[in-house]
């Protein structure tokens, strides 16, 4: 599992247990409420991300201070259907709670998330903000480039 240290926080590919899911879960309702639709409530099917990464197409990587979690980011690993041959990786969620956000932390986990991920064969890395929390200038600035834009039609 590659780990890297940066003062009192740590980054880490971790699986996902149950004790993860634990520690998530009051995180994820924090998450929600800053950046989700406050009319729908999440309800996070644990077992389908046990089995993505149970058949190796989910990364985890989480953000430790003294071992208390205070961030994560899932990424959904698969083939590319466009160019053959490559590797891609799509983010599912990305969650820094935000004392962690000012400073450096946010950007030496998005870079320990990328080196991670190019270590694996990912050529692609694909990320979503939501326009209520745009934080697409700190992917610009670690040299992201932006390439498309997404629309959502709720049912």
């Amino acid at each position: 599992m590659p780990v890297k240290e940066s003062l009192t926080l740590c980054f880490a590919v971790e699986s996902i247990t149950d004790d993860l899911i634990k520690e998530l879960d009051p995180m994820v309702m924090a998450h929600w409420i800053e950046v989700g639709n406050p009319s729908r409530q999440p309800n996070v099917v644990w077992n389908a991300y046990k089995k993505a990464e149970e058949i190796g197409i989910l990364k985890i990587f989480t953000v430790r201070d003294t071992g208390r979690l205070v961030g994560y980011g899932f990424f959904i690993i698969s083939p590319s259907y466009h160019h053959g041959g490559e590797i891609e990786a799509m983010q599912d969620v990305f969650f820094l709670q935000k004392k962690y956000r000012m400073g450096r932390a946010g950007i030496e986990f998005l870079k320990f998330c990328d080196d991670c991920l190019r270590s694996i064969g990912v050529v692609l890395i694909r990320h979503q903000v939501t326009p209520l929390n745009d934080w697409g200038n700190v992917l610009l600035r670690i040299g992201y480039e932006k390439a498309e834009t997404n629309f959502v039609r709720r049912f």
